[in-house]
């Protein structure tokens, strides 16, 4: 499309800045995925064994095509919806506001790397939901919306779980 859009040259040039801008976002979400889990959960098993297994996992996953990835997706959606509510009920009673004060204490470092974060894990998503043709999609009449609504959800669940964690 955007070879169409934009012409051969200046459509390639677009293409090959998204792809990379993808394959970095990618690399940032998974590197922190994979620290998370070997600090949180898995802190006695090797980084790279952790990596291995997500490898495996993904490029399983990939073989199997669009179709079987959006089904899979759908379902943990509402998995890690439904334990989302349920850590925020239980969180709602132990909130102190107190904590939200020392934002500043280590600088500004801290809170860029942090926005980061944030912004990788909402526009990948959205990225991602852009590079499917049109006419895979089965219900491509309210598109726009969907993924202006899909951003808005993803905005605001993770301020709250960022919220939360730190109240």
């Amino acid at each position: 499309l955007t070879k169409q859009i934009f012409g051969k040259k200046f459509g390639k040039l677009i293409n090959i800045l998204l792809t990379i801008g993808v394959f970095i976002c990618t690399i940032f979400i998974f590197y922190n995925i994979i620290n998370f889990i070997s600090s949180q959960y898995l802190n006695q098993t090797p980084t790279l064994a952790i990596s291995i297994l997500f490898f495996i996992a993904i490029i399983y996953m990939l073989s199997k095509g669009i179709r079987v990835i959006a089904r899979a997706h759908i379902i943990f959606f509402y998995i890690a919806f439904f334990l989302f509510l349920l850590a925020l009920a239980g969180l709602v009673q132990k909130i102190d506001f107190s904590n939200l004060k020392p934002f500043l204490e280590f600088g500004w470092n801290p809170i860029i790397k942090g926005s980061y974060s944030f912004v990788a894990f909402n526009v990948l998503p959205i990225l991602m939901l852009n590079s499917i043709p049109k006419n895979m999609i089965s219900h491509s009449k309210n598109f726009n919306l969907h993924i202006i609504f899909t951003y808005l959800f993803a905005s605001i669940t993770l301020f709250l779980a960022l919220f939360f964690i730190i109240s």
